[in-house]
């Protein structure tokens, strides 16, 4: 048996970890999409609202990259060309969040 006092901080954890949640699910920008032949390829559509939110057009480079059974995806900020050899494109956090999943 737990005191009255252990319930009730119990209960007020909970209730911030579910607000934690809400806040952190009305931040993002979620979209269910499906996979579709391009080619020999697959690809995928991004709505018009997660483009529009992380200012993506078109000919935007991002970075896709997977760990742990997620895909990750950046844009790449291109830094302006230089007379030198090795200019590559550095990823950038854009839109809300530290990245987006795809």
């Amino acid at each position: 048996p737990t005191s009255a006092g252990a319930q009730a901080t119990e209960r007020r954890l909970r209730a911030r970890e579910t607000r934690r949640r809400r806040a952190l699910l009305a931040a993002m920008q979620i979209a269910t999409v499906k996979l579709k032949r391009w080619g020999n390829s697959l690809a995928i559509r991004i709505p018009s609202r997660v483009l529009k939110d992380m200012s993506l057009q078109g000919e935007d480079q991002l970075l896709l990259w997977c760990m742990e059974g997620e895909m990750h995806l950046v844009r790449m900020e291109v830094p302006p060309p230089t007379l030198g050899p090795g200019s590559k494109p550095r990823p950038k956090r854009i839109g809300r969040g530290s990245g987006s999943r795809a």
